[in-house]
């Protein structure tokens, strides 16, 4: 259990430093970018699934054109004024 704690730790230290990131509260645009993770908010009204747990969700995962990609519920997110992370 300690390995993998030690490798999670590593590999946040890892990211934090290649996302350039030197001070709190921590960017994390900055982390998703440099992870070549993309982000972006959904509407569920206009969000066409059959699935009722991700219609009730947070937000999901996936892949698009081979890369990960973060979509957030827009009525379930708090945004601070821009349409960023």
């Amino acid at each position: 259990m300690y390995e993998s704690y030690k490798k999670a730790r590593d590999l946040s230290w890892e990211i934090l430093l290649t996302a350039d990131i030197t001070s709190l509260p921590v960017d994390l645009n900055k982390v998703l970018k440099a992870v070549d993770v993309k982000s972006d908010f959904y509407i569920v009204m206009l969000f066409f699934t059959d699935s009722p747990r991700l219609r009730g969700s947070d937000g999901f995962v996936t892949k698009i054109g081979g890369k990960k990609a973060i979509y957030l519920n827009e009525q379930k997110v708090q945004r601070k004024g821009d349409d960023s992370l």
